[in-house]
């Protein structure tokens, strides 16, 4: 896997410079990166599909390393403005984020018509929201958790994610394969 990694070091830098890292900071926190996923190969599932890498989950391992850095060290972060921002989104797809975009609205669209109890269920268990105009991201929460605080019975909350799940597959299954595939319509 570090050799899939390895590949895309120049992004994993302007990543960490976009962040506020000067150049030497940024060669140290990708090496970490390194060391972190090979210490601990199972905690890490950075591989998308069988020959890429999952660029956003490494992001957010680069971003917390860095953040862990600034609170250890307690300086202020300083973003050079002089910094070629356009070699940044030459592997970016906007294909693939906008068929995302446009997918989550199709989906957000169809569970309007649902009861209020599916809907909550569906952003508390899932995380997903049925707001387009919330932004906000939510932790999941388990269905004994939510059993738990609503004092509904665990199966009745098992059958009707369950039932969630099943019907949201049948409707959407097909288009988030093509998603996953990168066949965007």
């Amino acid at each position: 896997m570090l050799d899939k990694l390895a590949k895309h070091n120049e992004l994993w830098l302007k990543m960490l410079i976009n962040l506020g890292a000067d150049v030497d900071e940024a060669k140290d926190l990708v090496q970490d990166m390194y060391l972190k996923v090979y210490d601990h190969p199972n905690n890490y599932n950075i591989g998308y599909g069988e020959n890429d890498v999952n660029k956003y989950y490494v992001y957010h391992i680069l971003r917390s390393l860095f953040i862990d850095k600034i609170r250890k060290n307690k300086r202020k972060i300083i973003v050079p403005l002089d910094f070629p921002i356009e070699d940044l989104d030459t592997d970016y797809n906007y294909e693939k984020d906008e068929y995302l975009n446009d997918l989550s609205d199709k989906i957000r669209d169809y569970i309007s018509n649902w009861n209020v109890y599916d809907k909550r269920l569906l952003e508390l268990y899932f995380g997903f929201q049925t707001n387009k105009d919330n932004t906000n991201i939510q932790e999941s929460i388990t269905q004994r958790e939510l059993a738990r605080q609503t004092g509904i019975s665990l199966s009745s909350i098992h059958n009707s994610i369950a039932n969630i799940k099943s019907e949201l597959f049948d409707k959407f299954g097909e288009d988030i394969e093509d998603y996953f595939n990168g066949d965007f319509k």
